[in-house]
């Protein structure tokens, strides 16, 4: 044993034995023909090594299921005196037959506590060590070894033969004494002042490294005893401080220890065979166990009353009939027939229990003693100080007295050992407790039907109750145990409500109330009450009374919300989901949440070791002989007990939220998620018509909405405390006018149709993760409509963070799902008129960098419109901070200011991405001209390619792609746009420009071998790109661009490619050639410049000016040679009078309306010097 008796007394126990004779008087015996032993009562066999059920398979390898057992008794003696009586040897001798029994060590302690004399109980402890003779001490203490006299017994019928001598008999000498009721509770009482008094029993202490010496001396112990180093050795190793308990720890931990001994590693279930399925029961009774011996009457009542003599199908009509006549009986029969027939979740072969239930009743009664004399017992937190106070003998464990002024003190306090084993002790008494009331629902649960329990529950309990590793420990020490646990009484408690038999219902209630609280406490039973409140529901909607059917809805949710996990959560969601009940698909399981989390919180807070010290030392260790304090140290410990039990069954707040998605994603689908059983939560909810399905998803979006924001519950409120007022009003105008009223439900109950408090603080559980979840579960489903709706504050939070939209503002890379994000984001802020800020988001997906596929210049350029359109149209989006408008001039001025700018910016950025976009087209259209084979059109699919994959700069567009591909008109355009200016200023870079372009034009009309195609080709590039670049000197030199026209028409441009290549070819044309020209060119000129009279003007004097004049003020026309050849002039003065005339018709016209737009005059007057038209 452990605990602290020392080594002398292991040693006198092991080396001793003591044997002790006794004169029998009347006749002698001569000889002794034989001798056999009287086989043991089945009732302690059983309670020893109970027997599998007949029929059962093993449920782990290496155990016997059917293995008969033999009649004796197997182990130690001091192992099994606390159940199995004296054992009883029948002698044959020539005198008669001899009934002798054999005492046992614990009827010796029972002798000696009655002559209470402490020096014969300090023998019997050192005889037997600390801990066993603790062990026995504790067992007497409980009655636990307590028998009736041998004359008494009930197998003194077996012996044939008379009685040794006329006297007592042979057993008396041990029983005699203790048979009386006086005499055992003296026995009883005296051994709980052995195990109290610590010169028997010892004290918890810490073994240190410490001079014991003086110990020695003062207390007269041994070096064994106090320890081995008697001076301090600088040379040896530190021992480290060990704890060691005192026997009362090791009795307790040991008497428990035999008590679970044949129950605590057992599997608790197991299938049975099919030869044992055609027997007949199926572990609904106790037939195949064994002997119902020591079970009271009412252990079988429930099972009696559920099994005999009744009809529940008659019982739910006559019900039916007397509650609404033909109409309810009829409803209640198809009520009862529904849930009879209903298929089970579990269809396989039966489960039985493979410890009986007359066993699990023993074993039960033998802890709950145990249990309540840890209750009840006196801790022992008192200090040396104390001891030395109350006269008690100090340093009894040859430890020095703990002063902290001491240098030389100990390091570790020795108070610390006390509560240590009160600590122990504790967690000892926690386990007791749900190790007895696991054995009790086990055992009601067989008394019910086990099979019919173990068909109701899920295919994973199942597996797990049957998988050979649920054992006894399992349900009373890990959270794993109690939710299984939680599943069976779920599954009992059901099967009894979906059969109707509301009477059986009640009835097991009350039991498992009253023997497992733990697992069905008061709240749990609340809990099944309001699942027969839904059961009842689900009748009344059978018989078509909507009223009704409401009413009891309303009612099961108010009550199922204050007791959210008493319960299976989701068997309930799945119940109300079929009540039509969806607003408490979302306040359940957040009252849940929240539930859980408090739970949680202070069975973590007891749970911490400093917090458990303190509990355990300043106020739950209560004295036994004060009432008041008796009372408040059990109810605490009641509440931590159950504060535990349910943190290990209850769901975490993560699951109750994925409850809230599984039904929002059954609702918006239609579909139950993959591997979702049948009757599941899912199921139900994508078994209902698409009607019911999106008033499901409305109602249970609204209370989500209520939860999140506290001001949305408070309108809510409001509008239902004003339905109320109406209601209560039209009910006494009704009353008035004697006309009967019934309010509707909505005015009746607002307790159930508005977030309360409770749920507000599940959904802002973990920084409002609820919300967050179905924001995240909305967006998955595609539900833009139906997450927009929700309130915007929190909403926009998330968008934002999701959407990473500050690293989208400074140009970061995005994935799909931040875009997303983002878009939804300008979506909500366009719903509520913030188009400003709409605007800048659009603004941000459209220039941003994609991480992953790329981003199609489509896409950018409607967002780009988007933007444009919500930052033109929207006005005072942007004035706006946080909802608040701000009435500041300054500020407005600002913002509309900042709004002009952030346009011109939006403008700029949709011009830059259509020249992108042209490029693009550009580049495929050549590829398909060129086909798909050539090099040519391989470099233009990959310069497009190029071009779409990102947002391209004006200059990398000109220099990398536009300029390399030869595309002038797009290249004049971006100079153009972007108001280029070259270092010297003098336009250099578009006259080359220019000059390729109209070189480019013409020669595709000399290859056509004619040089009038030639120049109208150019002529035509020039009026289609003029108009788009006049009145931009930078991008269109208008006298450049006349002057080599002229030089084109008059054939003084020798340009590349052309026919023969010679200077003959290109030096004039024909007669019809040079008029034709002549009128092209300055028609050309004008179109391009849209009519401006005054420009053409302006270039053609240029043009004609000297050479002087030139070399002063136009040197870019100065490097012409050209210009002073006869025949450049003279088209340059036919030219020019060609503008003239037309400056002058158009004069004419503009002074006289009806007169000929284009009427030439033979004197030339201009009237006033006027500028072009510009259209």
């Amino acid at each position: 044993g452990g605990g602290g008796g020392g080594e002398r007394a292991h040693a006198a126990r092991s080396l001793r034995e003591a044997v002790t004779t006794r004169r029998l008087t009347g006749r002698a015996a001569s000889s002794v023909g034989s001798m056999g032993e009287v086989p043991p009562p089945p009732a302690a066999m059983r309670d020893l090594d109970p027997p599998f059920p007949q029929g059962a398979g093993s449920a782990r390898p290496g155990l016997t299921a059917n293995k008969p057992h033999a009649a004796e008794l197997r182990g130690s003696e001091l192992a099994t005196q606390h159940v199995a009586p004296r054992r009883k040897f029948v002698l044959v001798t020539n005198a008669g037959v001899v009934l002798i029994e054999k005492a046992r060590p614990v009827d010796a302690l029972r002798e000696l506590l009655l002559d209470d004399v402490h020096e014969h109980l300090m023998r019997f402890f050192g005889a037997y060590g600390q801990a066993e003779a603790a062990t026995m001490c504790l067992a007497v203490a409980l009655g636990a070894c307590a028998e009736t006299p041998a004359g008494r017994s009930e197998t003194d019928g077996r012996a044939t033969g008379a009685r040794v001598g006329a006297g007592a008999d042979v057993g008396d000498f041990f029983s005699a004494r203790t048979a009386t009721p006086a005499a055992a509770a003296a026995c009883a009482e005296r051994a709980r002042l052995a195990l109290e008094d610590p010169r028997l029993t010892g004290e918890p202490r810490v073994e240190e490294d410490v001079d014991t010496v003086p110990v020695r001396e003062q207390t007269g112990l041994t070096p064994t005893q106090t320890g081995r180093f008697d001076q301090f050795d600088m040379g040896r190793a530190i021992v480290q401080p060990r704890m060691h308990f005192s026997g009362v720890h090791a009795a307790c931990y040991t008497y428990a220890a035999r008590l679970l001994a044949a129950a605590w590693e057992r599997p608790v279930a197991t299938i049975l065979s099919v030869s044992a399925r055609d027997g007949g029961s199926l572990g609904n009774g106790m037939g195949t166990h064994g002997a119902n011996a020591g079970v009271p009457k009412t252990v079988s009542g429930l099972a009696s009353h559920a099994r005999r003599d009744r009809q529940p199908l008659r019982e739910a009509v006559a019900n039916g009939a007397a509650t609404n006549g033909a109409v309810g009986a009829a409803s209640a029969a198809a009520g009862w027939l529904g849930g009879m027939l209903r298929p089970g979740r579990n269809v396989g072969a039966p489960v039985v229990c493979t410890l009986p239930p007359d066993a699990l009743w023993s074993l039960e009664q033998r802890l709950r003693p145990l249990e309540r004399f840890l209750a009840r017992r006196r801790p022992r937190v008192f200090s040396q100080d104390e001891n030395l106070a109350a006269g008690r003998s100090p340093n009894l464990t040859g430890q020095r007295a703990y002063d902290p002024r001491d240098p030389k003190r100990r390091r570790v306090d020795p108070g610390a050992a006390r509560r240590a084993e009160e600590l122990s002790l504790a967690a000892l008494r926690g386990t007791l407790r749900r190790a007895a009331e696991a054995s009790a629902l086990l055992r009601i649960a067989g008394e019910v039907g086990f099979a019919r329990v173990a068909a109701n529950l899920s295919r994973t309990d199942a597996d797990a109750l049957v998988s050979g590793d649920c054992t006894l420990r399992l349900l009373a020490t890990s959270a794993g145990g109690a939710r299984l646990a939680s599943a069976i009484v779920e599954a009992l408690m059901s099967s009894l409500v979906a059969s109707g038999d509301v009477a059986a219902a009640e009835v097991c209630a009350e039991r498992l109330q009253h023997s497992c609280p733990l697992f069905f406490g008061g709240e749990e039973r609340r809990f099944y009450r309001a699942r027969e409140q839904l059961q009842c529901a689900r009748d009344a909607r059978d018989a078509r009374d909507v009223l009704l059917a409401e009413t009891k809805t309303t009612e099961a949710l108010v009550a199922l919300l204050e007791v959210p996990n008493a319960g299976n959560l989701s068997a309930t969601l799945a119940e109300l989901a079929d009540a039509g009940c969806f607003h408490g698909l979302v306040a359940l399981p957040l009252c849940a949440a929240a539930a859980s989390r408090r739970v949680r919180g202070y069975a973590g807070e007891i749970g911490d070791g400093e917090n458990s010290e303190a509990f355990f030392a300043e106020g739950a260790l209560f004295s036994p002989f004060d009432p008041e304090q008796r009372d408040a140290g059990q109810k605490a410990f009641d509440d931590v007990d159950r504060s535990n039990s349910v943190s290990m069954t209850a769901s975490s707040p993560e699951t109750c939220r994925e409850f809230i998605c599984v039904a929002l994603r059954a609702l918006a689908l239609g579909t139950p998620d993959e591997g979702a059983p049948p009757g599941s939560l899912g199921a139900v909810c994508a078994s209902l018509s698409p009607a019911t399905r999106a008033r499901g998803l409305a109602a249970m979006l609204e209370r989500v909405a209520q939860a999140s924001s506290p001001s949305v519950a408070l309108a809510a409120r409001a509008r239902l405390v004003a339905v109320a007022a109406e209601a209560e009003a039209a009910a006494a105008a009704a009353a008035r006018a004697g006309a009967p009223f019934l309010p509707p439900p909505s005015a009746r109950n607002s307790a159930a149709l508005v977030a309360s408090v409770v749920e507000q603080e599940g959904a802002s559980l973990d920084d409002d993760a609820f919300v967050r979840r179905v924001y995240q579960e909305l967006i998955a489903l595609d539900k833009d409509t139906e997450l927009l709706s929700l309130p915007p504050g929190p909403l926009e939070q998330y968008l934002a963070e999701k959407g990473a939209f500050a690293v989208a503002q400074q140009g970061g890379a995005l994935t799909q799902g931040q875009a997303k994000h983002l878009e939804l984001l300008a979506k909500l802020y366009a719903s509520k008129q913030r188009d400003g800020l709409a605007a800048r988001v659009y603004f941000a997906l459209a220039e941003r960098n994609a991480r992953g596929a790329a981003v199609a210049l489509s896409e950018r350029a409607a967002l780009f419109d988007l933007a444009f359109t919500k930052a033109g149209g929207g006005g005072g989006g942007t004035n706006h901070v946080n909802g608040v408008s701000v009435a500041s001039n300054s500020v407005e001025s600002s913002d509309q200011t900042a709004d002009a700018a952030f346009v011109e910016t939006l403008d700029g950025k949709i011009k830059v991405l259509g020249f992108q976009q042209r490029l693009r087209f550009a580049f495929l259209e050549r590829a398909r001209v060129a086909g798909h084979h050539s090099e040519i059109a391989n470099a233009a699919l990959v310069a497009a390619s190029d071009l779409e994959r990102e947002l391209r700069p004006l200059s990398d567009m000109f220099n990398d792609f536009a300029r390399p591909a030869e595309m002038w008109e797009i290249c004049l355009e971006m100079l153009h746009f972007s108001r280029y200016r070259d270092t010297e200023g003098d336009g250099a870079v578009a006259r080359a420009l220019w000059d390729e372009l109209l070189s480019s034009s013409a020669t595709n009309g000399v290859r056509e071998g004619s040089k009038r195609v030639a120049l109208r080709s150019a002529c035509a590039a020039t009026k289609a790109l003029g108009p788009k670049l006049f009145p931009s000197d930078t991008a269109f030199p208008v006298a450049h661009v006349a002057l080599k026209l002229e030089l084109l028409a008059a054939g003084l441009w020798r340009l590349e490619g052309g026919e023969g290549g010679g200077g003959g070819n290109n030096a004039a044309f024909t007669s019809n050639d040079a008029e034709t020209g002549e009128d092209d060119v300055a028609e050309c000129v004008l179109a391009s410049t849209r009519e401006s009279f005054e420009s053409v003007h302006a270039a053609y004097d240029r043009l004609l000016a000297t050479p002087a004049h030139r070399g002063h003020h136009d040197r870019t026309v100065q490097r012409e040679s050209h210009l002073q050849t006869p025949a450049l002039r003279l088209r340059l003065l036919r030219s020019a009078l060609r503008v003239l005339r037309r400056w002058e018709a158009s004069l004419v016209a503009l002074s006289t309306p009806n007169a000929n737009a284009f009427a030439e005059t033979a004197g030339g007057g201009f009237g006033s010097y006027g500028g072009g038209k510009e259209r």
